[in-house]
């Protein structure tokens, strides 16, 4: 084989994509830092849609490749072997770029295949929609596979594809109930991996390595998190240490309180908590997914089984999503409040910050000074750097008081950004 290119032929194929090119010559040539703060932003925005629109050119071609069996006519036995042999893509990308191909070429896909030509959604947003889609049975008629599709795009514009591929389980467990067994199946075979292993390095180090099913990942990281958060800044500037340092010396420091008291710090008001979120109508018939914090689903099986435990909380949902019951751990109304935001919010208020729930403060929408009150549909989650600018007017937010409360993110005057 060869990836040596020949002279395009005017309008061709290869004229277009010679054009292309020297469009992102003058780009690479443009140096950031002659570039304006709103223009960079806006460029990069701008990248990601065109990122999108070539990745699904890419795939109508990868179809078309994979129709006419283009690649044995250069000796390649199949699309992802030429992928991988001639261009040095890593035989799972590989395969996941002709398998997206083909279901993006699927009649269960056209809105999905439709967006991600337009930029509107991410490939890794388009990944998680089409394996949905193309997974659920037969007896799923057309008029619902049409709805589920567009509920699952209308997702997609405000969610990571983490946070969407939770929904998209949770919608095929309402669509295709035996989903929720494969997922208790899923559940209890994986648990048969869970390993960790802490391997002497010779020098007095030690290299920890392991995984964990998502049941005991979610009550270790409920533990450690409290331990997490950036410490205060000082004289000397912020926290100097990295997510992955902070987390090493949370371990630490979770098994010395350990074995000091017995006992973990409280965080928020409360000690640390596991919240297992279930609708009352999965918890009784048994369709549905329960959630952990993060967002990851769980059977209703498995949401069962954690509410015996001591030290985890059993958040039951109406059909409004309005908290009926936070269990008995939750008797007191400060820590119960704090609970039933952290619910809600899910981290940070700001939509361009990722804090997590434990990490946040808890806001007054409405002043005290102003006649506030502290009820769930006057508070929010903001994390403390958030918090202090919203306090001291470099971010500004009206709200309107509801459950959840609507807040709207001012950008102010003096700020160039926000």
């Amino acid at each position: 084989m060869t990836n040596q290119l020949a002279a395009p032929a005017p309008g061709s194929l290869g004229d277009d994509l010679a054009a292309l090119g020297d469009l992102l010559d003058a780009l690479v040539a443009r140096p950031a830092w002659s570039v304006r703060d709103r223009d960079l932003l806006d460029g990069i925005e701008r990248v990601g849609v065109l990122s999108a629109r070539l990745d699904a050119v890419r795939a109508g071609w990868l179809r078309e490749v994979e129709q006419r069996g283009s690649v044995h006519d250069v000796g390649a036995p199949s699309v992802t072997a030429w992928l991988h042999g001639s261009l040095r893509v890593a035989p799972g990308a590989a395969a996941a770029q002709v398998a997206l191909a083909e279901r993006l070429g699927s009649a269960r896909c056209t809105q999905v295949a439709s967006a991600l030509t337009a930029g509107r959604i991410s490939t890794a947003h388009a990944q998680v929609i089409t394996r949905t889609l193309v997974a659920l049975p037969d007896t799923v008629d057309d008029a619902v596979l049409a709805q589920a599709q567009t509920t699952l795009l209308d997702q997609a514009a405000r969610l990571d594809p983490t946070a969407l591929r939770h929904a998209a389980v949770h919608l095929r467990a309402v669509l295709d109930p035996r989903s929720a067994d494969d997922l208790a199946r899923t559940e209890f075979d994986r648990v048969e991996h869970r390993t960790l292993t802490l391997t002497d390095t010779g020098d007095g180090w030690t290299w920890i390595r392991g995984q964990l099913d998502p049941e005991g990942a979610a009550i270790v990281r409920a533990a450690l998190d409290p331990l997490t958060a950036p410490a205060p800044s000082t004289a000397h500037g912020p926290d100097p240490r990295r997510a992955p340092q902070r987390r090493a010396d949370a371990l630490v420091d979770l098994a010395r309180r350990l074995l000091a008291t017995g006992e973990l710090p409280t965080h928020g008001g409360i000690r640390p908590t596991l919240v297992v979120t279930i609708d009352l109508g999965a918890l009784t018939t048994n369709v549905g997914t329960a959630h952990l914090p993060d967002g990851t689903p769980l059977s209703p099986a498995t949401a069962r089984k954690l509410a015996c435990d001591a030290g985890i909380i059993p958040a039951v949902l109406g059909s409004a999503s309005e908290v009926l019951d936070l269990g008995r751990r939750a008797y007191r109304a400060s820590p119960a409040q704090r609970t039933a935001l952290t619910l809600r919010d899910q981290g940070c208020l700001n939509p361009r910050c990722n804090a997590p729930p434990t990490w946040c403060d808890i806001h007054h929408l409405i002043p005290f000074a102003q006649g506030g009150t502290t009820d769930l549909n006057t508070m929010a989650l903001l994390c403390p750097r958030d918090h202090t600018k919203v306090h001291t007017g470099e971010l500004l937010v009206t709200t309107t008081p509801g459950h959840p409360p609507t807040v709207t993110w001012i950008k102010p005057t003096h700020r160039k950004i926000l």
